[in-house]
């Protein structure tokens, strides 16, 4: 069983930007995407690994920022990360609770277990997970673990609106000894 919950914020004129070239100064609009979730295994399964991908569809790159828990063998995953509006920034952040153990991460780009919608968005792409060895049966977790993770999009405010893609995905393996799993 996988669980993931992804929110999406918008904030227009969030801020004036001067492109480096000699250009004029125009506002940008932000999307900040947040997820926590993950994955618990049953039937004498055991969780390997549990990653939340999120990317925005555009044809350039337009993330500006992210966050992701880390750690290792922590009972808690956290992250947050800030955008700007008019009149202070906003800081977003979630909490996930863990069993503690393996590893908390997260990276920038395709994730090494991308579906096939998220092809051709690796320059937009956040991802969040949990990782266990799963080298040997009695390796895994068969508690629930997960992470939070954080992105930050943005676009020109005369830009059409960013459309999002999200992916919650858990690998699994049997963890039984001399017999199958369910």
């Amino acid at each position: 069983m996988h669980v993931f919950v992804f929110h999406r914020y918008k904030q227009n004129h969030a801020r004036k930007w001067q492109p480096p070239a000699a250009g004029e100064p125009y506002r940008t609009k932000q999307f900040e995407v947040c997820v926590i979730g993950g994955a618990q295994s049953k039937g004498g399964n055991k969780l390997a690994r549990t990653v939340a991908s999120m990317a925005a569809i555009a044809l350039q790159p337009v993330l500006a920022g992210e966050s992701w828990g880390t750690g290792s063998d922590q009972s808690a995953a956290s992250a947050s990360l800030s955008f700007a509006v008019p009149v202070k920034p906003v800081t977003i952040s979630g909490t996930l609770s863990v069993h503690p153990q393996s590893q908390l991460t997260g990276s920038l780009g395709l994730d090494r277990d991308t579906s096939v919608e998220m092809q051709g968005l690796a320059d937009n792409t956040v991802n969040a997970a949990w990782e266990g060895p799963d080298t040997f049966k009695w390796q895994g977790s068969t508690h629930f673990q997960g992470n939070v993770g954080h992105g930050l999009w943005e676009v020109p405010q005369s830009a059409r609106n960013l459309e999002f893609r999200y992916i919650g995905q858990a690998e699994t393996f049997c963890g039984r000894l001399l017999v199958g799993c369910d």
